[in-house]
């Protein structure tokens, strides 16, 4: 009877006219998004130009690489010598000034850092980066006793890598600094709340008018009230994984077309969005079948689950105003492994770079562990509730059966 009821829920979400062209409709705009991306891509300019003036400042501790940087970059390069260990409070007050771009050469002899204010998503100006790797190479060669001529600095080409070491300032957070991931997060958790709201908002529908129609006094006589709901989060959920697919193969066709640069691995952030698809859905899916189970009449219907409906707007504020304010914060953290609040947050966590694998894993790990515990109180409720009629129950009422 299970499978019943699950094809039962599926073919009637599947045979929606207002679904199916909603869900089209969302593909085709999306698609559309990437091909105006993309044409805006190519008339927009692509990042510093090499006229512009960009500064290297040099820490003390690698004076030595001071007259290479001139040699690479001479004609379009300032340099200077500063004390060492004052990278940040350099480009802090560069920033501060707004004097141009400016970069520093820190780390040690033999591995020199940039030290760049911004973040991944922004880059590193072109000829600062080329700057220091041309210097950085002849600096190498000539430590092994490789003598080079003007002429040389021409051919080199940047063998060694600079790693880049990005540093921000001002109130921003990651919004200011990391758009691109800002837009993925705010797009991202946009679609799963309204697919999970979706999901939950059928099964709310769907018990009220079984139970005021009485149908679900007939089904009840060859099921159990626990299997009945079980079912209907199982063929909703089917339904919504098709609607994934579909959605998340128009978003990296999308991409692709736009050619954006992603800091992070757009199929792997796609992978673990199902992945906190299936638990957000399941968990207030559950619940919301359990709610909706205590009105008897449609006209009741809002009243018993607005406060579940409300409840899942908390975490999704969060994820969009805590996570991008203070990604390392103590709270975002812990909220990242409760149950409920982890499917909105790790998302926006991941799409920023802050959150380990392991952190993602175990949080996940956490809601999978969650679900039957919150199955057993759901199918309490919806048991005690659903054969009632008359006057709604009350929470309390539902879970101890009157």
């Amino acid at each position: 009877m299970l499978v019943h009821v699950m094809k039962r829920e599926f073919t009637t979400m599947a045979r929606s006219k207002a679904m199916v062209i909603s869900i089209a409709i969302m593909a085709v705009l999306i698609l559309v998004a990437g091909f105006a991306a993309r044409y805006f891509n190519s008339t927009a300019d692509e990042g510093p130009s090499a006229s512009d003036a960009v500064t290297i400042a040099v820490e003390e501790q690698m004076g030595d690489y001071l007259p290479y940087l001139d040699m690479a970059g001479a004609g379009f390069l300032n340099t200077e010598l500063i004390d060492t260990a004052s990278a940040e409070s350099y480009l802090e007050a560069n920033d501060e000034s707004g004097e141009g771009y400016a970069a520093v050469l820190a780390g040690e002899p033999g591995k020199p850092t940039l030290v760049v204010d911004g973040s991944p998503a922004g880059g590193v100006n072109p000829v600062a980066a080329n700057a220091a790797n041309l210097a950085a190479t002849a600096y190498l060669l000539e430590s092994k006793g490789v003598a080079l001529s003007d002429a040389d600095y021409g051919q080199l080409a940047a063998s060694v890598s600079v790693t880049p070491q990005f540093v921000s300032f001002g109130s921003g957070g990651l919004i200011e600094t990391d758009p691109v991931g800002y837009f993925t997060s705010l797009i991202g958790i946009m679609i799963l709340f309204m697919m999970i709201m979706m999901g939950m908002t059928t099964i709310a529908n769907g018990v009220v008018q079984e139970k005021s129609s009485r149908v679900v006094e007939i089904l009840l006589t060859t099921i159990r009230p626990r299997t009945l709901l079980l079912g209907k989060v199982l063929g909703i959920g089917a339904f919504l994984l098709v609607q994934f697919a579909v959605l998340g193969a128009s978003i990296y066709i999308a991409l692709q077309v736009a050619g954006i640069d992603f800091s992070i691995n757009i199929g792997s952030f796609l992978g673990w969005m199902l992945v906190w698809l299936l638990l957000g859905f399941f968990f207030y899916a559950m619940l919301m079948g359990a709610f909706a189970s205590l009105a008897s009449r449609q006209e009741d219907l809002g009243a018993v689950t607005m406060p579940l409906s409300l409840f899942m707007l908390v975490p999704f504020y969060l994820a969009l105003f805590l996570v991008p304010a203070a990604p390392d914060s103590v709270w975002t953290k812990v909220l990242s492994f409760v149950p409920g609040f982890s499917p909105f947050v790790i998302p926006v966590r991941q799409a920023y770079g802050t959150v380990p694998v392991a952190e993602m894993a175990i949080a996940a790990v956490i809601g999978v562990v969650a679900i039957p515990l919150v199955a057993m109180l759901a199918g309490k409720i919806y048991s005690n509730s659903i054969l009632h009629t008359g006057k709604r129950l009350s929470l309390i009422q539902g879970i101890r059966g009157r």
